[in-house]
């Protein structure tokens, strides 16, 4: 068993390193992204929607874990379903869409009372919180555009209702770091800080898309606060001649580095339109 294990892990990483794993396709720019409007998904989603692997009777990826046990990982649908948004986006295929609101009202029958996806369970972490800013925020951009496209207000309830949860303190069960006035938005909250780069950019794009499609001035301001703790701490990831991670600077995979690289060029188009708004 163990040997069957050590193969299959082997495998994984060398996926990854060859970029070919699902897991680790290169996101560039969205394809039909807009800095000033609510239109296709900040980065380029689009090979999600390749999912080969388990799926549920309704064709909801499941994913598997080493020892054969599954789960429903949200980053995982929610991913897809804002990787099906685009090509609907840039094809108007019905069928992308279809794909797209299916796992839209997924989120809502899974979005459990407290306004979130757990993730603690299935990554067998032991923290103050449940959640994932990341997963909250990545919900959010996918519910926004649903809600847009149907004009139906559960689709944008649930989405209020994912960032109410994401801005709550780590203490209290959300994923939310204050210090201050600055504002960090944690991908694994932790009794110990420790923010992840890619998962505190993911978490302000929903904020932001939550900011264009309802023009309420509340979610600028809060994305400005941790936009500009980003910009501040930014030196923290640069390890000179690759980035980190993480705060506790752990090396990137080469394709996290290169995620980082794109949401580089983002920050930049993230500046500029910042500018627009205040």
């Amino acid at each position: 068993m163990n040997m069957r294990r050590n193969v299959l892990l082997i495998a994984r990483w060398a996926k990854m390193l060859s970029g070919k794993s699902y897991y680790h396709v290169p996101q560039n720019i969205g394809k039909a992204f807009d800095p000033k409007e609510l239109k296709g998904y900040f980065n380029d989603m689009t090979a999600k929607t390749k999912w080969t692997e388990h799926v549920d009777h309704e064709g909801i990826p499941v994913n598997q874990f080493i020892d054969g046990s599954t789960c429903y990982f949200p980053t995982t649908v929610i991913q897809k379903a804002l990787g099906h948004y685009d090509k609907y986006m840039i094809t108007q295929s019905e069928r992308e869409f279809a794909e797209f609101m299916k796992i839209c009202d997924w989120l809502l029958k899974k979005q459990d009372e407290s306004g979130g996806w757990e993730i603690e369970s299935m990554m067998h972490l032991k923290g103050p919180s449940l959640y994932s800013a990341m997963v909250q925020g990545e919900a959010i951009s996918a519910l926004i555009r649903a809600w847009k496209q149907t004009g139906n207000g559960q689709y944008l309830l649930s989405a209020k209702k994912s960032y109410e949860l994401m801005m709550k303190p780590i203490e209290r069960g959300g994923t939310t770091f204050y210090d201050n006035d600055n504002l960090y938005l944690e991908e694994y909250p932790a009794f110990k800080k420790n923010t992840v780069l890619n998962g505190w950019i993911f978490a302000l794009f929903g904020i932001y898309d939550l900011f264009l499609s309802t023009s309420d001035k509340i979610y600028m301001n809060v994305f400005n606060q941790s936009f500009s703790t980003l910009i501040k701490d930014l030196e923290i990831y640069d390890a000179g001649f690759w980035s980190y991670y993480d705060e506790r600077r752990a090396l990137a995979s080469p394709f996290y580095h290169n995620l980082h690289i794109s949401r580089s060029e983002e920050r930049r188009v993230g500046k500029e339109c910042r500018s627009l708004w205040s």
